[in-house]
């Protein structure tokens, strides 16, 4: 497996996209997804099983979640950046952690795969803004 313990994107990081598999199997337990990334492609981080915590940083331009992205993790909660408008198959599947499912306000969001949290805890809660 990937031995890779923490990352860190320097600041104001210009990267656009995390490629498929980029961290699999990783040890890091939290990731801040940089401002400009609108891509997160499949498997990224997949099986990264001490990942506990995925933050986006203020105004978020991601609008993709690709199908198994955080597959396998840890995570606990999740805030979905508004401008995300599709996230794929099991992209948080096996996430038996994953309680907590937070849509921003003014949520782009258009489509959610039906097994997008597939064999993750039944017990998600949604917290969707009142329009």
């Amino acid at each position: 497996g990937n031995q890779l313990k923490k990352i860190e994107f320097e600041n104001k990081s210009n990267l656009g996209k995390i490629g498929s598999n980029s961290f699999y199997n990783c040890l890091f337990e939290k990731i801040l997804i940089p401002l400009n990334v609108v891509q997160i492609n499949q498997a990224a981080f997949s099986s990264c099983q001490n990942l506990k915590k995925v933050e986006f940083e203020p105004d978020s331009k991601l609008e993709i979640i690709e199908k198994n992205a955080f597959n396998n993790s840890s995570l606990f909660s999740l805030k979905i950046p508004s401008h995300v408008k599709f996230i794929g198959n099991k992209a948080f599947g096996s996430c038996k952690r994953l309680q907590i499912i937070e849509i921003e306000n003014n949520s782009q969001l258009r489509f959610l795969d039906e097994n997008v949290f597939g064999q993750s805890s039944h017990t998600t809660i949604f917290m969707v803004p009142i329009s």
